[in-house]
């Protein structure tokens, strides 16, 4: 991950989501509300049911959270995983910085 360079009051952030599930459908609704924020991309065990995401609010599906957190469009990692199974990811994303 990348930080953006600061242009604006408002600066955009590409949001990457780890875990389609029913909570990913929320967390993609409430970001949705949020001015600047932008869904980049979808990473789930599941190939369909990530790709079933990116189809319903846009990005790119992942098979890997390292593919999703290196893509320097994704300045944020949401994990919308199973609880037992945050920790992971997690780590994997502050890995790529």
């Amino acid at each position: 991950m990348r930080s953006p360079t600061p242009t604006s009051k408002t600066l955009p952030l590409g949001f990457g989501i780890v875990g389609c599930g029913e909570s990913c459908a929320a967390v993609c609704s409430a970001l949705s509300l949020i001015e600047g924020a932008q869904i980049r991309g979808f990473c789930d065990v599941s190939r369909v049911r990530a790709q079933a995401r990116a189809e319903q609010f846009g990005g790119t599906v992942y098979s890997r959270v390292q593919d999703l957190a290196h893509d320097p469009s994704v300045q944020v990692v949401s994990i919308c995983t199973p609880y037992g199974l945050h920790m992971e990811a997690a780590v994997t994303a502050a890995a790529a910085g």
